[in-house]
């Protein structure tokens, strides 16, 4: 009540055609989407498959957050995967991807994104479909894959550690006329001095049919421990194209 942004409305809000057997429904439904939004208030073990060797925990602190740490060890590795793998890139419906994250050195190296279920993220080869950015030394690269076959693209800059960066991507779902589509990503936050856009140059054969599922990983560079933090992971994906005619 206090602040200047006020919005009002009396018989409250729907995103529902008007023929829909839910437009009277007044608030916003979210069944348009395959939705998973997960700010780290909870951390449930089970629902992940745990990677690498090191230790996955939510501490306390602004807006919880999950803590990864890997092994002392150069080479060591520590993440998770949601499981199962549920979600599946296709023409015709969009996907958003979203990560807020920090590292607390560059002497470490991070994956994110949506990529086939793998136990070994960082070993060439183990990912070989979907959409991840990788960051090593604090230089981001936006990958793309489809079958075994690998496009990137750098992102400018290189990120401060130890400040929160935002990393989002999104696939338009090949529905707006540009052939085979387009996958954009974008960096941005406190830990990024050049804010930026890149766009991947598409594989052939992309979007693959594999399914997919979120992933969360650091690698250590040296013989230290590295940990990375983890603030929001929200995915979204279209559950019927957009465009389709309604069925009423």
């Amino acid at each position: 009540m206090f602040d200047t942004r006020v919005t009002r409305n009396q018989f409250g809000m729907t995103n529902q055609r008007e023929t829909s057997l839910l437009s009277d429904l007044p608030v916003l439904t979210r069944g348009t989407l395959h939705e998973y939004p997960q700010d780290f208030d909870q951390f449930v073990p089970n629902d992940w498959t745990t990677l690498g060797t090191g230790s996955v925990a939510l501490v306390a602190g602004f807006r919880g957050s999950l803590a990864i740490t890997t092994a002392a060890t150069i080479g060591g590795v520590s993440g998770v995967q949601k499981a199962p793998a549920g979600w599946t890139i296709a023409n015709g419906l969009r996907n958003w991807l979203a990560f807020i994250s920090n590292l607390d050195s560059n002497l470490g190296s991070t994956i994110f994104g949506l990529v086939n279920a793998t136990t070994t993220p960082f070993t060439g080869g183990s990912i070989t479909d979907g959409a991840w950015v990788t960051t090593v030394a604090g230089v981001s690269t936006l990958n793309v894959a489809a079958g075994g076959v690998v496009t990137s693209q750098a992102f400018p800059g290189v990120l401060t550690a130890n400040k929160f960066a935002t990393l989002q991507m999104y696939w338009d779902g090949g529905l707006y006329g540009v052939s085979p589509g387009r996958f954009i990503a974008e960096m941005s936050g406190d830990a990024d001095p050049t804010p930026s856009r890149v766009e991947a140059v598409l594989p052939a054969g992309f979007p693959s049919a594999a399914n997919l599922s979120p992933i969360l990983a650091v690698q250590a560079t040296t013989a230290a421990a590295r940990t990375l933090g983890v603030d929001l992971l929200y995915s979204a994906q279209d559950r019927l194209p957009p465009f389709a005619t309604p069925a009423f």
